[in-house]
């Protein structure tokens, strides 16, 4: 028995996502033991978690279930994946009967195929009849050329995948299509890569945690700088260094539905 406190597993546990998460367990009143596993061992010494595991990379499935599994046999009760390639490997583990005996709060593993690829979750969101950026998947150049005639320049193209999964990243907002060519033939992108009508204003983020269909929490925020702009072509990451939170019923509206027209039942973050 590692404690007889609740344990929790945190993955990913020495990267930026597992520190957040086990800085917000850490605020919560219940008392708790945390686990951190980490697959890169220079990561190890940065986890904030009570006791931290190197564990293989989750691309080597066998590996990656044998140490979890040996982690929960000894006491842990619920696993919090945080990289989305992990997030999407204990979700396929769960639902093949490997880690029975572990709580999750994850969604479905259909949910996360559609969610985890920009295009179908677009085409899912568009279905509902919620305000989305115009969308072209670019199968081939004429898509691109098609991109350009359609959207006013700049046109946003970028990677349609989730970091790790597909080509995910890789966004340019480009003013002329020989320049988007170039970009999309750079990352063999080409059914991989879509053009998005581009949107200015602000960026505002919405994030959510259910239960079995019921939404429990929300928060949202502005982001107001990103974390290494200068590293992105585009000046803009998924990672703010500075943000603020907000309440907004509209957006809070906005993303619930979102949610509900891609899972029917909803159930974690």
């Amino acid at each position: 028995m590692i404690s007889d406190k609740l344990t929790i597993l945190v993955t990913g546990a020495g990267g930026p996502l597992g520190a957040n998460v086990t800085r917000s367990l850490r605020a919560a009143p219940e008392p708790m033991f945390l686990v951190g596993t980490d697959a890169n061992r220079w990561h190890l010494p940065l986890a904030l978690t009570d006791r931290v595991v190197e564990i293989p990379h989750a691309k080597d499935r066998a590996g990656y279930a044998a140490a979890l599994t040996r982690l929960i046999n000894e006491g842990v009760d619920m696993i919090l994946p945080t990289h989305p390639v992990e997030v999407r490997a204990i979700a396929e583990l769960v639902e093949r009967g490997h880690l029975p005996k572990v709580a999750t709060a994850i969604p479905r593993l259909s949910v996360l195929e559609k969610t985890d690829d920009k295009f179908s979750t677009q085409r899912a969101l568009d279905a509902a009849g919620i305000p989305v950026p115009r969308t072209i998947l670019l199968s081939t150049p004429d898509d691109l050329s098609r991109a350009f005639k359609e959207f006013a320049p700049p046109v946003w193209v970028r990677g349609s995948g989730a970091p790790g999964l597909g080509i995910g990243g890789a966004a340019l907002p480009c003013r002329e299509e020989s320049v988007a060519r170039s970009w999309v033939e750079h990352y063999r992108g080409w059914g991989g890569m879509v053009a998005n009508e581009y949107l200015p204003g602000r960026n505002l983020s919405w994030m959510c945690a259910f239960d079995r269909g019921r939404l429990l929490a929300a928060a949202a925020r502005e982001r107001l700088e990103y974390v290494l702009p200068h590293v992105a072509p585009s000046g803009v990451t998924d990672a703010p260094a500075v943000s603020r939170t907000m309440r907004r019923a509209d957006l809070t509206e906005l993303g619930e539905r979102s949610v509900r027209a891609i899972d029917d039942a909803p159930h974690g973050v």
